[in-house]
Order: C-alpha cells, then sequence, then structure tokens
C-alpha cells in the first residue's frame, strides 16, 4: 500500500550540523545558490523543490497520478506549481519572516505588515479553496499529485 507512496518520502543525507554549513565550498559546489533542498542522482545535481519532483517522477517508474503523463492532466499539475510560487508559497514565507525570522534576529515586527500578508494569504486560500479545490478533493483532480506536496 506504501509503496507508491516511498519515492516522495527520502531522508536527506545531508547533516545540517551548524547553522550556515550550507555556505561551506563543498555545499556550494553541488548548489551554488546555497539553499536546501539539492538532489544528486547518480552525478546529476538538481536543485528547487518543484524541480527535483517532476525529475523523480519523471525518471523514476511512479504511479501516473503523481505527474500524468497525459499532457492536460500535466499541464494542471504544471499550472498549480506555477501558481503556487507567487501566491502561497510567498505568502507563508512572509508570514515565516514577520512571526519566525525576525524575532529570532531580534528585529522588530510591524504588526500593520503582519496584518497585511495575513490578509493576502487569506485571499490566496479562499482561491485555493474555490479554484483547485472546487468540486475535487485534490488540487488538480481526483487522485493526490505533486502539486499536493508543495
Amino acid at each position: 500500500m506504501y509503496a507508491e507512496y516511498s519515492l516522495f518520502i527520502f531522508i536527506n543525507a545531508l547533516e545540517l550540523e551548524s547553522l550556515g554549513q550550507h555556505k561551506t565550498p563543498e555545499f556550494t559546489k553541488l548548489n551554488p545558490m546555497q539553499k536546501l533542498p539539492v538532489l544528486e542522482d547518480n552525478g546529476f545535481v538538481l536543485t528547487e523543490s518543484d524541480a527535483i519532483l517532476k525529475y523523480l517522477a519523471t525518471a523514476y517508474n511512479v504511479p501516473d497520478h503523481w505527474y500524468p503523463k497525459l499532457p492536460e492532466k500535466r499541464a494542471r499539475v504544471d499550472e498549480y506549481t506555477a501558481w503556487n510560487h507567487a501566491n502561497t508559497r510567498i505568502h507563508i514565507s512572509s508570514i515565516f519572516l514577520h512571526e519566525g525570522l525576525l524575532p529570532l534576529m531580534g528585529q522588530p515586527t510591524h504588526p500593520e505588515k503582519l496584518e497585511k500578508v495575513l490578509a493576502d494569504l487569506d485571499g490566496t486560500l479562499d482561491k485555493l479553496e474555490n479554484v483547485f479545490l472546487k468540486n475535487q478533493p485534490f488540487l488538480c483532480g481526483d487522485d493526490i499529485s505533486l502539486a499536493d506536496l508543495l
């Protein structure tokens, strides 16, 4: 039952023992952007979660629902993943900045900016529910796909 999901549950072998380890010369060789995630697959290095998931689904024999071969269905997954970067992801990142990173760095938070970010996220979540999830259980249809993992 769980075998079809095992491709998308993997352990990051890179152990970040200290802050800034992703900025070392060794890591920078893998990812010049010095960010996680990074995939190294038989000498092929790839960054960015969206690209990594699509590569894994294409390179390995996974059930079709993850990243469909039918162009129309695949386009729906690509449509959501593109929309996600400019909408859901950016708003969640802004909330993390205001409620997580700024306080951690001893920086003042601005309640009015956080209020705007939360309002923006509400609009995005409304679209997520009323456009992508309208009349279907998953973001791109009746089956789970890569879109649901992002």
